[in-house]
């Protein structure tokens, strides 16, 4: 799918360029000391931030507090921070500031911060382009240094120094460094800035920007190579519709690729996302089914995560496209209301910012923000494999949770659970969402190896590992099944396929569903078990030898009973003025009769008793009578009586 994969990975530590070590060490005030012990995530952030940047000793994060008294969005105040998470306070950027984008060196020893800084006084103040340089080690702070000219957007570290991507006061565009300063074409408006290793050990600048052709907008990427060369625009998005910008970047310095993040705005819907893979020979577009807040490509180029609301995503760099339908990517929800932004360390390790509601009233709406670190989690403990109380075929796996989830909640934790047969065949694998799991069906005598992982979405710990052998169990039926009628009223019992051994204590647990109904060997279906479906347990032990559980196949649903009846008959003289009695008999105990007496087969209105006095309209004509019998589980019968003679005036 991509380009082959044959460039040689960059060093994550090469040394700052020179003019930026000189100017960072040139005298600064120690403003913080950073903390050596490792902190504990997620920790709050008591300021807005804007960017983040992980290094291999930990996380920096680069933001402001601004006060909006008259809320026309324009700060009455504004102070800038730089803090290294966990591990010191924040550091002030002095008054009137605020920063906007941040980058580290490859080394992790400096920071390289850009934004503005109020200048003048009351009609004539204004905000005017600054950097800042940030010595990691001890926080000390070189700056603000203004920025003559040019409005900064984007910052990225290279071997030889740091690039900055302005556009010009007085129009036009570019990218700027120690002793170089390349113009991009007119109508580009750069947003996102990365550097990936170039020919001869120089740096190649990636360039994302927002190209405005008339009333059209097009997201691109450029690069711009040692000699200063830029070179042809790449526009991102799908074939049939290009327009919209960039809303997140970043680079894969293993394979030399750049992952951006389009948006579109749509007419007739919502904003549609996509992710651009682009490189030497590899121009792709996968559409994306949910909003997409960052991007960050894994040290190896082999995951790309995106974050999207309050969860990270993984994806497989080499798959991408697979993730459509049913079948999800991998992913850690964390809990907060949205993830903001995002940068991952040499390790792997994952950084993000969240925002999380500091009262569970709905009437409220107060957040704050913090930045959760995401790594592999513990690997289970206490790993232990037995036989499970129904039978020596069906394995137990309990484990005690991990000390540690890797920064993801633990109602958000699952394991991966393996079962192999050491006899051969393919694996079982499965899921966990708590602490066990019971593998059934296995084969007796028979050894496996059982297998425990915690995964937390994007990492998986180191597997445990425990083995079970199957005992021998009692001599038991290879099947039983449920015989009998399955309707109400109906008595079913059991039908086995081979035989238990002699002296075998069995036990019978007999279910409705998941109800269970009965303990003894056969069961009469009553009405409480209509339209549930029966299945049974048989519990076979002997002593010296392992217990045997045998199951039947569930039973379709109890169907409702048919009613035991038998044909009325009359008694009594056929003749007017006399009384004719109906005798019912033979009915399922129970049941609830009604009676009609009929004239010729013409119902007699009101001839509902079992008794009937003839009158003159009954003169002459034959009578019969029909009795209706019902019972709740039953389906309702009625009998018709034979026919009387003539009745007599």
């Amino acid at each position: 799918m991509h380009a082959p994969r044959a460039t040689a990975p960059r060093s994550r530590r090469v040394v700052a360029g020179l003019a930026v070590t000189a100017v960072v060490s040139a005298g600064l005030a120690c403003m913080g000391t950073a903390n050596a012990a490792g902190p504990a995530f997620p920790q709050t952030l008591t300021f807005t931030p804007v960017d983040l940047e992980a290094t291999a000793d930990g996380v920096f994060a680069a933001g402001y507090v601004g006060v909006d008294t008259d809320q026309d969005f324009d700060f009455d105040e504004i102070t800038g921070y730089v803090q290294a998470v966990g591990s010191g306070e924040r550091i002030s950027l002095g008054e009137g500031t605020q920063p906007t984008a941040m980058d580290v060196s490859s080394d992790g020893d400096y920071l390289v911060i850009i934004g503005n800084q109020k200048q003048g006084e009351g009609d004539d103040q204004y905000d005017a382009p600054v950097t800042w340089l940030v010595g990691t080690e001890n926080m000390n702070v070189s700056g603000p240094t203004l920025i003559e000219g040019k409005n900064p957007y984007a910052v990225a570290f290279g071997s030889a120094g740091y690039y900055v991507a302005y556009t010009g006061w007085n129009g036009g565009a570019g990218v700027y460094s120690s002793g170089r300063d390349v113009a991009l074409p007119e109508g580009v408006q750069p947003s996102h800035l990365a550097v990936l290793p170039g020919e001869g050990g120089t740096d190649e600048v990636v360039v994302g920007a927002t190209d405005y052709q008339g009333e059209a907008a097009l997201g691109t990427l450029r690069t711009i190579a040692g000699d200063g060369t830029v070179s042809e625009r790449r526009v991102l998005g799908p074939d049939d519709d290009r327009r919209g910008f960039i809303s997140a970047m970043d680079v894969d310095e293993v394979h030399h690729l750049t992952y951006a993040v389009t948006v579109r705005d749509m007419e007739d819907g919502p904003q549609e996302y996509g992710l651009n893979v682009i490189g030497p020979e590899t121009d792709e577009y996968v559409p994306l089914p949910d909003p997409v807040s960052g991007v960050s490509v894994s040290p190896d180029g082999e995951t790309v995560y995106l974050a999207g609301g309050g969860s990270i995503a993984a994806y497989d760099a080499d798959a991408l496209d697979s993730y459509v339908g049913d079948n999800y990517p991998p992913y850690a929800y964390l809990g907060g209301d949205g993830i903001g932004l995002m940068d991952i360390a040499p390790s792997g390790r994952l950084y993000v910012t969240a925002e999380h509601e500091t009262s569970e009233d709905p009437e409220v709406s107060q957040t704050v923000t913090k930045v959760h670190a995401i790594d592999a989690p513990g690997a289970p403990t206490d790993l232990r494999a037995v036989a499970s109380e129904d039978s020596s075929t069906s394995l137990l796996a309990t484990w005690a949770v991990p000390a540690s989830t890797g920064g993801v909640p633990l109602e958000n934790v699952t394991y991966r659970v393996t079962l192999q047969d050491n006899a051969g065949g393919a694996p079982r694998v499965e899921s966990a969402f708590e602490p066990s799991y019971q593998f059934d069906d296995l084969t007796e005598g028979h050894t496996y190896t059982l297998t425990v992982a915690t995964t937390n979405g994007l990492f998986t710990s180191s597997p445990v590992e425990a083995s079970y052998t199957v005992a021998p169990s009692v001599a038991h039926p290879s099947s039983i099944a449920v015989r009998g009628r399955v309707a109400v009223g109906s008595t079913l019992s059991l039908a086995n396929t081979g035989s238990w051994a002699p002296g075998t204590a069995l036990t019978y647990t007999w279910y409705a569903d998941d109800r269970v109904v009965s303990t003894t060997p056969t069961l009469r279906l009553t009405k409480a078990h209509l339209g549930r479906s029966i299945f049974v347990m048989v519990r076979g032990t002997k002593e010296g030898v392992a217990p045997a559980t045998v199951y039947t196949e569930p039973t379709p649903s109890v169907a409702p009973g048919t009613l035991a009846a038998r044909v009325p008959t009359v008694t009594g003289k056929a003749k007017v003025g006399k009384t004719l009695t109906a005798k019912a008999a033979g009915w399922t105990a129970g049941t609830r009769l009604a009676y009609q007496w009929f004239a010729n087969g013409k119902a007699i209105k009101g001839a509902k008793a079992a008794r009937l006095k003839l009158k003159g309209a009954q003169a002459g004509k034959r009578i019969t009578v029909k009795v209706t019998g019902s019972l709740t589980g039953y389906r309702t019968a009625s009998k018709t009586s034979k026919a009387t003679a003539k009745v007599k005036p």
